[in-house]
């Protein structure tokens, strides 16, 4: 039960990130598309720090679902500019 609202984060961020992808073209694709690659980097360092020693990041599900919820905020702020400034 407690798991539901990290599941509900990733869940949020995976369809937002989707739908920013796809609707939006040229400089707010590429902002859209930042969170995704700060993802990426987090899981690279924990795999390789993993690797280096096993004990480290005993807690990276967390990590990937603080990393989700900061680019989730990104994107709702990226959505919010995109709207100001459309007018």
């Amino acid at each position: 039960m407690a798991a539901i609202p990290f599941f509900a984060v990733l869940i949020a961020f995976v369809i937002l990130e989707v739908i920013a992808v796809r609707r939006w073209e040229g400089v707010w694709r590429w902002l859209a598309l930042l969170p995704v690659l700060v993802l990426v980097a987090d899981i690279v360092l924990i795999v390789v720090s993993i690797l280096y020693d096993p004990t480290a990041h005993n807690l990276w599900p967390f990590e990937i679902i603080i990393v989700c919820a900061g680019s989730l905020v990104f994107l709702g702020l990226l959505f919010l500019v995109k709207k100001i400034t459309k007018k």
